[in-house]
């Protein structure tokens, strides 16, 4: 799914993006009922958040260079961060681990989507790698703050270091598995650019 062929995007590929995304905050939004009757709102403010991202994206996708695949992901990403596991040990692994990883392998596919056409593979890797530990990194500070702002909301709850380094090594691993697949991937003129989409 990640290699691209050539040629624009057919009708058909801006309806599975638009389609990917309806479903998804459908899905969203079913998750927002189902925590307001459960009274877990730092679940639903959650959700609303999910929800004004995904709609931000959708509407710069155009411009941003954005197509199915990365709507896919972050689709999954919203759908992940918001079922409420963490606290979880799958696998003998914490949820939130398995959240960050998708979450920086989505943001490294988005990064490398917006700079697909203005940078060569090589420096593509290093700019997608380097954003998602940097943005990972900002979400870490922003939630050990709000740990102490907003103490009795879950998803702001300040954690330990450990965890922190966990978390890192996680957004670390999803951009550096998506910067791989930047360098093996077909060459930009592949991808189509944001005006045909």
């Amino acid at each position: 799914m990640l290699m691209r062929t050539s040629g624009a995007p057919t009708a058909g590929g801006r309806l599975l993006t638009i389609g990917i995304a309806g479903l998804g905050a459908a899905a969203l939004v079913g998750l927002g009922i189902k925590y307001k009757f459960e009274s877990r709102w730092d679940l639903l403010l959650q959700v609303a958040a999910s929800l004004v991202i995904l709609a931000v994206f959708i509407a710069a996708r155009g411009r941003l260079h954005q197509d199915s695949t990365s709507t896919l992901f972050v689709v999954l990403t919203a759908l992940v961060h918001n079922l409420g596991f963490y606290g979880s040990h799958p696998l003998g692994i914490r949820f939130d681990h398995y959240a960050h990883f998708l979450g920086a392998f989505s943001v490294a596919i988005v990064i490398d989507r917006i700079y697909v056409e203005k940078l060569p593979r090589q420096k593509r890797f290093l700019l997608v790698v380097l954003s998602t530990i940097g943005v990972g990194g900002i979400l870490e500070i922003v939630q050990w703050i709000d740990g102490y702002l907003l103490p009795n909301v879950a998803f702001f709850k300040a954690d330990d270091i450990s965890n922190t380094m966990g978390d890192m090594i996680s957004n670390t691993l999803g951009g550096m598995i998506m910067g791989i697949v930047t360098l093996l991937r077909k060459e930009a003129k592949d991808i189509p650019s944001a005006a045909t989409r």
